[in-house]
């Protein structure tokens, strides 16, 4: 599980089951784990923990309706994926 919250927030590409065709021992296991793991939250409608910000940003994107900032508190670090702008 905090392979999979690391991948999607630094490195959401790799979320992509294409982007993961080379990995090898460990890491292939790994990412069986995850399309297994990304199949069945399709089949059930469901969105991980670690993949809501991706699945939010262009969503906030999309919609023009005015809205007061987002304003994220008590973290020490901004992760990759929330510096996205929206």
């Amino acid at each position: 599980m905090e392979a999979h919250e690391l991948l999607a927030s630094y490195a959401p590409r790799l979320l992509r089951t294409a982007a993961r065709a080379g990995w090898q021992q460990d890491a292939a296991a790994f990412s069986g784990w995850l399309s297994a793991f990304d199949a069945t939250c399709r089949d059930r409608q469901l969105v991980s923990e670690s993949r809501l910000p991706l699945e939010l940003v262009p969503l906030l994107k999309a919609d023009s309706t005015e809205r007061a900032p987002i304003l994220l508190a008590g973290f020490d670090r901004i992760l990759p994926v929330q510096r996205e702008n929206v």
